[in-house]
């Protein structure tokens, strides 16, 4: 119950610097990339005596590729997509992958910065979202 708490409490943050990648016309890798940042570590963890840190995910081909609904070739193209692009790192563990969001400390900051502004403080309940400028020719 602790958990379904907090995913309805934690957001995450796409910056739109990753549409600056190259491959966000690559549905498959851009899926692939938003389901590693979901389920990236939010704290640091154990596993065999090494440690997990914020921002890696330990899994395995098959099990990104069972929770996206892409196959395990897709998989392993999305991966080495990112990995070109500088997105993620990999590493193994025994045979266990891990795979670090590179930016992920930049991407989910612990803290508001200073002069940022979130949803809640600029909006009220009543708060009507302003429309897009179109351009006059």
């Amino acid at each position: 119950m602790e958990n379904d708490d907090i995913r309805n409490r934690v957001y995450l943050k796409i910056p739109y610097s990753v549409l600056d990648c190259g491959w966000t016309h690559c549905p498959n890798t851009f899926l692939v990339f938003i389901h590693l940042m979901l389920l990236a570590n939010r704290k640091p963890h154990n596993y065999k005596g090494d440690v997990i840190d914020r921002g890696e995910v330990l899994a395995s081909y098959e099990f990104l590729a069972s929770h996206s609904g892409l196959s395990v070739q897709n998989v392993r193209t999305a991966i080495k997509n990112l990995k070109q692009s500088n997105m993620i790192t990999h590493r193994k563990i025994d045979r266990t992958n891990v795979f670090r969001i590179t930016k992920y400390m930049d991407y989910q900051s612990l803290g508001i910065k200073q002069g940022s502004q979130t949803a809640s403080d600029g909006q009220g309940e009543n708060d009507a979202a302003e429309p897009f400028s179109q351009v006059q020719n």
